[in-house]
Formats: C-alpha cells, sequence, structure tokens
C-alpha cells in the first residue's frame, strides 16, 4: 500500500463502552470512532466487545475497497453511452 492510499485508509480509533441510548434498552453498548485523513465516522452499536469489534472490522474493511476503487453507495452513478 503507497503512502497516499495509507493516508486515505479508514481504521478504528476507539471502541468504549457507554449507556444505552434508551433507558428500556438492555445488553451493552459501544461507542466506536472510525476516521481517515477527512472523514470521522462516529456510532453505536449494541452487543458483545467482540461482536462490536468484528462488526467494526468488517465496516472499515468495506470502507477501504470501496474508496479504493472511488466507488461509493450514495455518489452520484453514470453509464457510458
Amino acid at each position: 500500500m503507497g503512502k497516499k492510499e495509507t493516508a486515505k485508509a479508514f481504521s478504528v480509533e476507539s471502541i468504549e463502552k457507554t449507556t444505552a441510548p434508551d433507558p428500556g434498552d438492555k445488553g451493552e453498548w459501544y461507542r466506536y470512532r472510525i476516521a481517515n485523513a477527512r472523514s470521522p465516522i462516529e456510532g453505536i452499536r449494541s452487543g458483545s466487545l467482540k461482536s462490536v469489534t468484528s462488526y467494526l472490522k468488517e465496516y472499515v474493511d468495506n470502507l477501504n475497497s470501496r474508496s479504493a476503487v472511488g466507488a461509493s453507495t450514495y455518489g452520484k452513478h453514470t453509464t457510458k453511452k
């Protein structure tokens, strides 16, 4: 991976235990932060630390795969004529 690609890569910056967003929600909750050079992503997810970590690894791998080819689910789609 070149220097330019490394700067763009997303990585999990932090995972920390937090309270449930709604007092009625049960289980363990974790707040996470995914970051790259431009776009931090923050969120919360329920589950064990192991399951949240596994989810985030898959999420980050997906983000990095899409950014490596310049694809975005939300970007404008064009077709060649």
